[in-house]
This record gives structure tokens, sequence and C-alpha cells, in this order.
């Protein structure tokens, strides 16, 4: 392994005392974002973990345009989603870097955020970034920067913005590769040498890369390696100091590091300090800033929220205690007594199909849907499949027909709309890994929440998932089942197979449309899809 390089770090105190770099926090404020697709109740959930009330802070609403426009240069649109759920509590400090706190963000975490604020020109921070429900946290970095610019007064380089928001995605795409703390730890290494020692040349740029996964025990195909090496790029072409970044650098280092390049970084006082005997001995005493940090509600999001600090070292997700019960045997459990409870740590694997719906999952009604159009969609889908479950419904002779006992068709609709309500409330929980893996049947679609809702139906309805279909059911009767449900879903999300185009003219004929009259239509699209010749 390459020798390591040690950042040297030096303070002009001077300047500290002076007040010539530093932002007052008489001209600052406290700001709190809410996602605009909260319901009231989960706004008022927020503030009470932010432990603060309206009349406190300035409150924001970031929209999914926000997002859109922070994002779109390099993030997928359908990873951004169509709803936005993450909120944040920024308040600027005079020190200390930036220290963040999260919880119910699964994919970025709390290192990822101090180290591409960083990035965006944030010098001195305290943030508190959140979300009433588990959401990936792509979009928390628009949210934050919002909010400090709004409480510092000033707007940041829209260059540095950008770039710290292409280092979020790079870091977290990394990270479902190799793991969240050694990409973090991957790409902060990377940055810090790169500013530190304003690096600009490709091969040195790519040296460092590659010494930075040796000393934390990673591999990266060359293709990862090429996209962390073009954003270090753009970012040594960037005016940054590294004394306005080192501390939170540093921090982040020390917190994901397998290998830190550095130890704990001494700052060389070349002048007297604030609350140092100074000019002439008089001691200036210094009251300790507010710590935002600490009064968190930590039982407001309720029980299992995934939480991460700056102010203490990362852990992956999943090392998690085991349960040890001491009166079990080696031979019962097959693990030896001395074993570490805590176990071997598993490779990150978020939105799983264990996961995907909590035994303890919130029952959502109609009621929680703030969008007339949802609330619209939703009551049509009902109506669907009462019609298409219940057996007391009539149906024209020779339709194919399932009868079920009522409490099977109400329990299969309950369900399908619990998965629908949550879709419209939360957006789709698998917008990171496990649409990686080829899936033939959903692949052609590119809305990820009707790619949810298909897969959803099609463990319920085809493969009957819950097992509750009773035995007269069949093969094809479960077929048919998932075939007018897909259907339905597909005309819900405006889908439209390649190589074919809508068409609707109400002025046609049924001779020209091929529509005879009375056709019963299932779906809530009233157009007729026609093949392209």
């Amino acid at each position: 392994m390459k020798s390591k390089k040690v950042i040297a770090t030096t303070v002009c105190g001077l300047c500290m005392v002076m007040g010539l770099s530093m932002t007052s926090l008489a001209d600052s404020r406290k700001v709190v974002t809410l996602g605009a697709n909260l319901t009231e109740s989960q706004k008022t959930m927020m503030l009470n973990y932010f432990g603060v009330n309206e009349n406190q802070v300035e409150i924001l609403t970031i929209t999914n345009q926000d997002e859109r426009d922070h994002l779109s240069a390099f993030v997928p649109l359908e990873q951004i989603g169509t709803r936005t759920f993450s909120c944040a509590y920024v308040m600027p400090t005079t020190s200390g870097g930036i220290q963040v706190k999260t919880a119910n963000l699964n994919w970025v975490t709390c290192n990822m955020i101090a180290s591409t604020l960083s990035t965006s020109g944030v010098k001195n921070c305290q943030v508190i970034a959140a979300s009433p429900i588990e959401v990936s946290g792509t979009g928390a970095l628009t949210g934050i920067i919002m909010a400090y610019e709004s409480a510092n007064g000033e707007q940041l380089e829209e260059s540095k913005k950008q770039l710290a928001n292409e280092e979020l995605y790079v870091t977290g795409t990394l990270s479902d590769e190799i793991g969240q703390k050694a990409a973090t730890a991957v790409i902060n290494e990377t940055k810090m040498q790169v500013i530190s020692q304003n690096i600009t040349n490709t091969q040195e740029i790519n040296n460092i890369i590659i010494e930075a996964t040796q000393n934390n025990n990673v591999s990266i195909t060359q293709e990862q390696q090429d996209e962390i090496a073009a954003l270090m790029e753009k970012i040594a072409e960037e005016s940054y100091d590294y004394a306005d970044m080192q501390d939170t650098l540093a921090m982040v280092e020390e917190n994901v590091s397998e290998n830190p390049i550095t130890d704990l970084i001494e700052t060389e006082r070349n002048v007297d300090q604030p609350g140092d005997e100074n000019f002439g001995g008089d001691i200036i005493e210094t009251e300790p800033e507010e710590n935002i940090l600490d009064n968190t509600n930590e039982d407001a999001l309720g029980e299992g929220v995934i939480t991460g600090s700056t102010q203490e070292p990362e852990t992956e997700e999943s090392e998690i205690p085991a349960i040890v019960d001491p009166d079990i045997t080696e031979q019962e459990t097959g693990t030896p007594e001395t074993e570490d409870p805590f176990g071997e740590v598993q490779t990150e694997n978020y939105y799983t199909e264990e996961t995907e719906t909590p035994p303890d999952a919130v029952h959502y009604t109609e009621d929680d849907l703030i969008d007339e159009e949802d609330k619209k969609d939703y009551k049509d889908t009902m109506e669907f499949f009462d019609k298409l479950f219940s057996p007391d419904k009539i149906v024209e002779e020779g339709d194919y027909k399932v009868y079920v006992p009522q409490e099977i068709a109400d329990e299969l609709k309950d369900d399908i709309g619990q998965h629908l309500l949550d879709l419209m409330i939360n957006g789709a929980k698998i917008d990171t890994l496990e649409y990686l893996e080829y899936d033939e049947e959903t692949e052609v679609y590119t809305d990820l929440e009707l790619k949810d809702m298909i897969k959803f139906v099609r463990k319920l309805l085809r493969d009957d998932d819950k097992e509750i279909m009773p035995a007269d059911v069949t093969t094809e009767d479960k077929e048919f089942w998932y075939e007018e449900a897909k259907e339905w879903f597909e005309d819900l999300y405006d889908y439209i197979p390649e190589g074919e185009m809508e068409i609707f003219d109400p002025e046609l004929s049924a001779e020209e449309t091929g529509v005879e009259d009375g056709m019963i239509d299932l779906g809530p699209v009233e157009t007729e899809v026609f093949t392209v010749e």
C-alpha cells in the first residue's frame, strides 16, 4: 500500500478574533423546510421531532419541482420520484464545521450530507435531515441548501451547489456496490487531498482514488473510478479554500474511514484566539453555541427509525445487536457461546420483500390524500376491484368471473387499496436497488410507481403471496385477475406500449374506432390505444 499523505492544518486565529472570516449569528436565522406532500399531521410530527413550533423558525415548503431543478441534470427522474417528504432544520453557526443528524433516510447518510455540503460552499452549520416515513434521501440536499441560503441571507455559488448534488448522487450509487461507509470514505478522502494539495492532473487524481480504495479495503470498477475522477476534476476547477472545509472533512474522515489518512487534526495556534489570554492578558469568554442536534424529540417518529449523526462514528445499518438468550445452548443456536453477539456485518440491502411492508405499517385512508386527482383515481380503483372481486355483482352472460367468499374479496381489495395509497402518499420504495435486477415483466415501465404496483398485484393475485385463495381458485382464475388488474394500472398510470400511440377523438363512430356501443370500460382512461402500422 502506498504511504499516506498527511494533511497539515493551520488556522488564522487573528481573523476569527477580528470577525473577518465568520458570519455573525445575529445575521442568521433558524429555518425548517417541509416536503410539499406531507399531510398536516406529518408536518406537526416533523416540527415536534425538531423540537420547535411555527413561531420559532422560518418555514419553507420544498416541492418535487425544486428537487427536479437541482437534481435532474444527473439523477434519473424516476429516482427523484413525484413526491417530496424530506424535511430539514438548519441553523448556521460560527464554528464547528458542518454537523448533521438524520432520521428515516436509508440511502443518504449524515456523513454523505456533511461532506457534500462542504462542496456546496457551506462552512459552519448544524443540520437535521429527516422524514416522517422512510425515504432514500436523494433530495435531502435540496431543502438543506435552500434553508441555509434563507437562514444566512446569501446565495451559494450555483456551480458549487450543482457539484454538491452530483457528489451526493455519485457517493450514493457507489454505496450500492461497496457500502455507505466505504463509499463516503473514498469520496471524502479523495476530495481532501485534491483540494488541500490543489491537484488538477487527471493521473494524480486517479492515483489518489486508487490509494483511497486501498486504504478502505474495497475494490471499484474502472467505470466507477472514471466517474469519481470526473467529479474530482470539476471540484479541482472551483476556488475552494481548504481551511473552510477542513473541520468538516476531517470529522467525516474520522467517522467513516477504516484507515484514516490523518490522525485527529491539531490546530496550530499561531496567535491568540477568543477565550484565551488575549492582547494583554484579558480573558475573553464565549458562550457555547446552541446545538439543535441535541434537542430532537426521539419519540415523535416512533420506533425502528434509521438514524445517524456526525457526532459519532458511522456504523453500517445492518450492525444490529442479536437477541441472545443465555439459557440457549450452542447446539440449539449453532453459535459458539463466546462469539460476539453482534455477529457478522452483512451487506446492506434496502427494500427487500421482508421490509417493504412492515407489520406495524400505517393504515391509510382516502382522507390522507391531498391531491384531488389522487382521490378520484383511488375511488375509481376501489370501484374497479369491487366489480372484479365481489361475488354479488351481476355480469353479462359469457363474461369470465371468479367467485370467492366476500371476506377474501374484501381482503384482496383492501391490500391493493392500501398499497396504492402508500404509493400515492409516500412514492415508490423500490427506487434504488431492487430494479437493478432485471425483471422482464416490469422492465417495460418507466414509472417506478407503476413498476411497484404491478409487482405487488402479481405477488398477491397470480403468485398468491398471502396464500389466502380457496382451493377451487385455479391458476387460470389467478391469471385472469392479474391480467385485469395489470391492465387497470397501466391505464391509471397512462402507460402506452412501445410502438403504439394514444388516439382519442369523440367524433369518431363505433365503426371507425372499432369500439362497440355499450362496451364496458374497466379503466379510468377514456381513450383507446391503436397499434401504429
